[in-house]
């Protein structure tokens, strides 16, 4: 048994960090480097497990479906490097999918999860994707529009360039979420909007404050002076919320 490798998946949404560790030679896995003692543990080396892993199968079933459903969006009609998904967990072993993309702008809410199902019919034919339980697709403006307080309406022009020096900023500053997620655009006044989403974001907004300063710090290194006044709004959020906005 000695020498056998465990692989953990962080529990929350996909593609979750793979995480290595080895075992104590009895067969008992070991706490991964992270510091998570007795995750959701597979064996690449054989197949055994041991009994009161037993469970965890579930978990990694689920687990595996979400990754499925994650690289069938993104491999395909929400590939784009500006196409958001995220896939998490739901009630009761169930799974639900929130994707933010300009290709929702001008469909309503129910169109735009009739383009979410198609997606997962094209790719789960067998109806392997009815363990969805919840799609939510929006494009970045209604974030903006709807967070917290109303933004002005009119047309927004995307920021290309901002936008991926904000993302070479937050990567800089060490955000370990996989699928970090920038919007950035100029609104008909010349203002720039912002919005950022990541599950390094506290789910219950405790870390409210926090999160907007290492954002901004993370925008003054990227960003000039000029462009840095030109901010009138700003939104970072954690994926769950834009279940509810």
């Amino acid at each position: 048994m000695k020498g056998r490798r465990y692989f953990y998946r962080s529990a929350g949404a996909c593609p979750p960090r793979l995480l290595e560790c080895a075992d104590d030679g009895e067969g008992n896995p070991l706490g991964c480097a992270c510091g998570i003692r007795g995750p959701k543990p597979y064996d690449e080396g054989g197949g055994f497990l041991p009994p009161y892993c037993i469970e965890s199968w579930i978990d990694m079933a689920c687990e595996m479906l979400k990754r499925k459903i994650y690289n069938a969006l993104k491999g395909d009609y929400f590939g784009d490097e500006d196409d958001f998904v995220d896939v998490s967990d739901g009630y009761d072993e169930l799974v639900h999918v929130v994707v933010v993309s300009r290709k929702f702008e001008g469909y309503s809410m129910m169109k735009r999860g009739d383009i979410i199902g198609e997606e997962l019919l094209k790719h789960f034919p067998d109806g392997e994707w009815g363990d969805v339980s919840l799609t939510i697709g929006r494009p970045p403006e209604e974030v903006r529009l709807w967070w917290k307080a109303p933004a002005e309406p009119g047309i927004y022009t995307p920021a290309k360039a901002v936008q991926k020096r904000v993302y070479a900023a937050l990567n800089a500053d060490c955000f370990c979420d996989a699928d970090v997620f920038v919007d950035a655009a100029y609104a008909r006044n010349g203002k720039l909007h912002l919005v950022v989403i990541s599950r390094e974001f506290a789910l219950d907004d405790s870390d409210i404050e926090e999160r907007y300063e290492r954002v901004l710090a993370a925008l003054s290194k990227c960003l000039s002076k000029e462009e840095t006044t030109q901010i009138s709004r700003l939104v970072c959020v954690h994926p769950e919320t834009l279940k509810i906005l």
